[in-house]
């Protein structure tokens, strides 16, 4: 692997845990607590800002679950890889 694709693996590791504490973090946060970008009295679109935390933490848990689930698939192809060479 050369160091620019782990660099970015590493950058993707990294967005998906702020993701995934920023998300929690507002959706642990008791409504009229500390942080409330739209208050939740407005009809409709008062529940936005929990949607939006709710896919935040979502994106940064598939992406952490896309990132073991791509170096899995990768050993899994080494080996496969492996095993056809020893057939020869």
């Amino acid at each position: 692997m050369t160091n620019q694709a782990s660099r970015n693996r590493q950058i993707q590791v990294v967005r998906a845990i702020v993701a995934i504490a920023i998300g929690g973090i507002y959706l642990l946060n008791p409504t009229s607590g500390l942080i409330e970008l739209i208050p939740d009295v407005f009809p409709l679109v008062g529940n936005l800002d929990e949607a939006a935390a709710t896919a935040l933490l979502l994106y940064g848990i598939s992406q952490l679950r896309g990132d073991r689930q791509l170096a899995a698939g990768k050993d899994d192809q080494e080996g496969a890889t492996r095993a056809d060479r020893s057939e020869l």
